[in-house]
């Protein structure tokens, strides 16, 4: 007997979709791509999952399920070893500009398509056949009334920009739970789309899956600045403090070797040694600790996790890796000489910082250039950094030995995107730390 979708209630859709939990695309739909994922396959998994529920292909706006109101999301979700990530934010609808400027959030768009939707994240993996992806999470989702007050904060600020005439100002890298994804023909389109932005889906999956709580306690107007404010009164009082004397304040009097700096600033905000965690996932908060010398200049170069050459190629800038890890950075800058012990060096004043809109533009053509570079079979000719502007990549494995495959046919060391050094010594400047 057919599924009801059209009349199907809350529950009836939550027990349909959690019996999907565990099987391969294969046993949902026996006609489900042997071939893995392409620009060519784009949407056919959502197309699985709708026929799971015996939801008719259409083209028609509006609810998946109608009587219950109910969008149905599919997410991809890329499994590493102590980790996961998902692949993509949700698109939540294109944003109606006129409509914008003279709505308000008790009756947004957005906010009805947000407040309850079913969400079903599959295990993602780049060279198999989309047949054999299988489901990890399917449930309802509602929004908690913490994240559904930070999801307002960063509507009110893209919609307060669209009322005072600034269209042109809305980016991405104003807010981090809800963006105003670009959508559209060709890079710098002025169509957008609200989106679920990637960080914080990946802290939902956690959520969903039973690894992440809930926030508890006062709900603040905007979660993420009173978050941001209460890490920030965290560390001031160890300013200028020697990392030496904070090791022995943490009970690690032990703790040397390079990961050290970042390990005792991760304890003093609450953050577990590898990875982010609880708030820092929910808004996307990477940590980074920068080494300055007395001259201003960085010591210790900002890099990010190293990539898999063969995900890369499958990855667009919207569903990069690195988008979701310039969402937000907490920088603390510590000074130091080259070489210097902890004893030696000195906790500097700790900062918040996204990309400015021409900034993220910038970079997005930057990876653009070295994914198509890698693509095309030229993972050992990429361009120096004296020949970018603000990213480059560079090797970031244990050794020479540390080597993966990559498009072409052959192995190369393991690699990762950096921030070039006068870009970062640029952003530490503007912040008054050199």
């Amino acid at each position: 007997m057919p599924f009801p979708y059209a009349t199907a209630t809350v529950s009836e859709i939550e027990e349909r979709a959690r019996s999907l939990v565990g099987r391969a695309l294969i046993e949902i739909d026996p006609t489900a791509p042997m071939q893995p994922s392409s620009a060519q396959t784009k949407g056919r998994v959502g197309r699985i999952y709708e026929s799971a529920f015996d939801i008719p292909p259409n083209s028609v706006a509006g609810p998946d399920f109608p009587g219950a109101g109910i969008e149905l999301k599919s997410v991809p979700v890329l499994l590493t070893p102590g980790s996961a990530k998902a692949k993509e934010r949700i698109s939540v609808g294109m944003i109606d500009f006129d409509r914008l400027a003279t709505e308000e959030w008790a009756t947004a768009a957005v906010r009805k398509k947000i407040e309850r939707m079913l969400v079903i994240f599959y295990a993602w993996e780049p060279l198999r056949p989309i047949a054999s992806f299988r489901t990890l999470v399917a449930g309802i989702w509602e929004p908690d009334e913490s994240t559904l007050a930070g999801i307002r904060s960063d509507w009110d600020l893209i919609a307060g920009l669209v009322r005072s005439g600034r269209r042109d100002d809305v980016s991405e890298s104003l807010t981090t739970m809800l963006g105003a994804a670009t959508k559209g023909p060709g890079h710098g389109s002025r169509s957008r789309a609200w989106s679920l932005k990637q960080p914080f889906v990946t802290w939902l999956y956690e959520v969903m899956r039973g690894r992440e709580a809930l926030p508890i306690g006062p709900i603040a107007a905007n979660p993420e600045a009173a978050f941001e404010t209460r890490v920030l009164e965290q560390l001031r009082p160890h300013i200028g403090q020697s990392l030496g004397a904070l090791a022995a304040s943490i009970g690690r009097p032990d703790l040397g070797g390079k990961a050290a700096t970042s390990q005792i600033v991760r304890t003093l905000i609450g953050e577990r040694p590898r990875g982010r965690h609880g708030d820092f996932e929910r808004f996307g908060i990477e940590t980074k600790v920068v080494p300055v010398d007395s001259r201003g200049t960085v010591v210790e170069r900002m890099s990010f996790p190293a990539f898999i050459h063969e995900e890369l190629v499958f990855e667009d800038w919207s569903t990069s890796d690195l988008l979701g890890r310039l969402n937000r950075l907490l920088i603390v800058p510590i000074h130091r000489e080259k070489g210097a012990a902890l004893a030696d060096t000195v906790l500097g004043r700790p900062f918040f910082w996204s990309p400015t809109p021409t900034e993220l533009d910038g970079i997005a053509e930057e990876w653009a250039t070295y994914r198509n570079l890698i693509a095309a079979g030229g993972a050992n000719q990429l361009p120096p950094a004296s020949q970018t502007t603000y990213v480059h990549v560079r090797t970031h494995g244990r050794d020479a030995t540390d080597r993966e495959p990559a498009p072409g046919g052959f192995d190369v060391t393991r690699k990762s995107f950096w921030l070039n050094d006068r870009f970062l010594e640029r952003i530490l400047r503007e912040h008054g730390v050199i």
